[in-house]
């Protein structure tokens, strides 16, 4: 469903997400006694929700009966992305099959991200078997501290060079990326923002380790050189402690641990296993068919054999 819905549809839908599937006849009687409308108002605000999308109807003799097509959620979510496009408007710079960009324009730099993104995206949505229904937004802000902001912080860390947010992937300019190329950094935005959207509720390591391993944005040595600082006290509830803050992930070697357990995933388990994780964290011997301890006893192994 791409059109926008009225206030006097969201009575309708609200009153059909109650009771779905609802009679024509029980949604006339709630109108009228909720919001005193007319039979022919309801009659026409059924219509139009159906042309856009939003309802099915079935014909039982006489009686119509209306069911949604779309969620709360969904609506809620194309209602806030329209505001949003609308904040972050201004000038397309540049269209490709899977995004538009908009912002500060670097006429070397654009066109370079914007090749990397479309070649890397295929891969990332195969991998986490998901079908595109969108084109996505990537915005390059004037400076770090507009990013910043962007993202709802008054005081960013200077290594913050980019986030997702509002199904926007956010960018500083490429100035700031100083020891990571910035369009892989995008890679790694992208991978999350897909995540996210499959799963909003996936734990924040878990994110980390697919987008971080998908981005391949880490030099070999600085993996090894965390790997040998924390190797021996990573478990579960070592990552779900680093997640407890960004801040503390990225200090504590979060990211190149989590790389590590992504390369482990891919080698022994491959990518159909790590989405059906990515679905069902946690879910260890359903998915992966190992035991929690099992999984973190192997991938200990893997790193011994890989990045001692």
């Amino acid at each position: 469903m791409d059109h926008h819905i009225t206030e006097a549809e969201w009575q309708i839908m609200r009153a059909i997400w109650d009771q779905a599937p609802a009679t024509s006849k029980t949604l006339i009687a709630e109108m009228q006694t909720q919001m005193a409308w007319e039979p022919t108002t309801v009659k026409t605000l059924l219509a139009r929700l159906v042309k856009k999308g939003a309802l099915a109807y079935e014909a039982k003799g006489r009686t119509f009966y209306y069911s949604p097509l779309v969620t709360e959620e969904a609506c809620v979510r194309n209602e806030m992305q329209a505001v949003v496009e609308k904040v972050y408007g201004g000038v397309l710079n540049l269209e490709t099959e899977h995004f538009y960009f908009k912002g500060q324009w670097d006429v070397v730099i654009m066109p370079k991200l914007a090749e990397t993104l479309e070649k890397y995206c295929s891969k990332v949505f195969d991998h986490l078997l998901y079908v595109p229904t969108h084109k996505i937004l990537v915005y390059s802000h004037e400076t770090q501290k507009r990013l910043h902001s962007a993202l709802g912080l008054i005081e960013g860390p200077d290594w913050l060079r980019g986030g997702c947010l509002w199904g926007i992937i956010h960018l500083a300019p490429n100035r700031y990326f100083t020891e990571l190329p910035q369009d892989m950094a995008a890679v790694h935005l992208l991978t999350q923002m897909i995540i996210s959207e499959i799963n909003p509720q996936v734990p924040y390591w878990l994110l980390q380790m697919v987008s971080v391993y998908e981005g391949q944005w880490l030099t070999s040595e600085r993996i090894k050189k965390v790997v040998r600082e924390h190797k021996e006290i990573v478990s579960l509830s070592h990552f779900e402690h680093m997640a407890n803050s960004y801040l503390l992930f990225k200090d504590t070697g979060g990211y190149e641990l989590a790389y590590t357990v992504g390369a482990f995933m891919h080698q022994n388990f491959g990518y159909e296993k790590i989405a059906a994780f990515i679905r069902k964290p946690y879910a260890f011997i359903e998915v992966l068919g190992c035991s929690e301890a099992t999984f973190w006893n192997q991938w200990r192994a893997f790193v011994d054999q890989n990045y001692a």
